[in-house]
């Protein structure tokens, strides 16, 4: 059975932040998901396979001289989930995230689910994926990919503008920055 949502990690570059954001996305009260994380770097994770690796719902993917949009398109490839979002390494959730962003999904299909930093409005971070909660479906059926340049996230998040139905905010603060 798919997943409703797939939760992409695709760089790191401090493991010990990623450890402890793994922590709070694991102790999420909602469990219908995986983790995709996508490295070049298998050394990197020794301590993530360490203390996760009992866990049936993350998969690890390796790619070699990859850079941070290849991974990310990578990642998309080999997700499962009906909804993605993308993490990064020093982000903390709420234990609540999940299932706030799962309320959010049932009434907006196709839309884009923006969720809110405990430290920061929701419009400040509209060039970038991070916050955000995309249609898989959507993504995969219309092909949407990384491109190579510097302002792949703003592109990405217009083209799925331009194939999406509009925007659906989640109020409540559920993520902060480690």
């Amino acid at each position: 059975m798919n997943k409703l949502f797939s939760i992409l990690v695709s760089r790191i570059q401090n493991e010990e932040k990623l450890v402890e954001c793994l922590k709070s996305i694991v102790e999420q009260r909602f469990f219908n998901y995986e983790i995709i994380l996508v490295s070049d770097e298998p050394e990197k994770y020794s301590t993530i396979l360490e203390e996760f690796s009992h866990r049936s719902d993350m998969k690890i993917v390796f790619m070699e001289n990859s850079n941070i949009n290849s991974a990310r398109n990578l990642a998309i490839s080999a997700s499962k989930g009906r909804y993605l979002f993308f993490v990064q390494e020093d982000e903390i959730y709420d234990n609540h995230y999940l299932h706030e962003c799962c309320k959010k999904v049932l009434i907006s299909k196709n839309k884009l689910i923006i969720t809110k930093n405990i430290e920061e409005s929701i419009e400040d971070h509209w060039n970038e994926i991070r916050g955000k909660v995309y249609d898989g479906d959507l993504i995969r059926r219309e092909k949407m990919k990384f491109n190579d340049n510097l302002d792949s996230q703003l592109e990405f998040n217009k083209m799925y503008m331009n194939a999406g139905k509009g925007i659906v905010y989640c109020e409540k603060a559920i993520y902060k920055m480690n």
